[in-house]
């Protein structure tokens, strides 16, 4: 993929992530099931690994992979989307959140300020897209590549948790 090719499909997965989030009041952000996450923790969460990955990628150091991907576009979207390989928020990550999306502009704010900085940096040169490999907790060594996919693959994923958070809504929240 093309770095315009990227920005495009990054500029799409925005404005959808926007818009689901747009759905939702507050009280309809902070409803939480027994056994699951708010939609609130879900877009907190996204930022939270939007704003980590952009400053993983924004360091120069690691290791040097001899290949461009080694997971690839198709792969990343196997893993994340389609199985969900990867395990659900655990207690320790929602823990960690403090509150930043309770309402939809709030989480904006946020997932837009982290967004454009990519894209900027993307798009001017200040962030390369190298075989230099970083390491995810789970899947090991990701190069540039990988990480810019994932962070498309990662949000769609959680889009999908939200809707599904989103059909257990009481009736009187809607």
């Amino acid at each position: 993929m093309t770095v315009p090719q990227y920005l495009a499909a990054l500029a799409a997965n925005t404005q959808t992530t926007i818009n689901l989030a747009r759905q939702y009041s507050p009280a309809e952000l902070s409803f939480r099931s027994a056994d699951d996450c708010s939609i609130a923790d879900l877009l907190e969460h996204i930022c939270l690994v939007d704003g980590r990955t952009l400053h993983l990628l924004s360091s120069q150091s690691g290791p040097v992979a001899p290949i461009k991907e080694i997971y690839g576009d198709k792969n990343l979207h196997r893993i994340l989307v389609d199985y969900k390989e990867l395990p659900r928020l655990t207690e320790l990550e929602t823990a960690a959140l403090t509150g930043l999306a309770t309402t939809p502009a709030a989480f904006e704010r946020c997932f837009l300020a982290q967004r454009q900085q990519l894209d900027s940096q993307l798009a001017s040169g200040q962030l390369l897209i190298t075989n230099q490999a970083h390491k995810h907790p789970y899947l090991g060594e990701m190069t540039v590549t990988d990480w810019l996919y994932y962070l498309l693959h990662h949000t769609t994923r959680h889009l999908h948790d939200i809707r599904e958070v989103a059909q257990q809504l009481p009736p009187a929240l809607n």
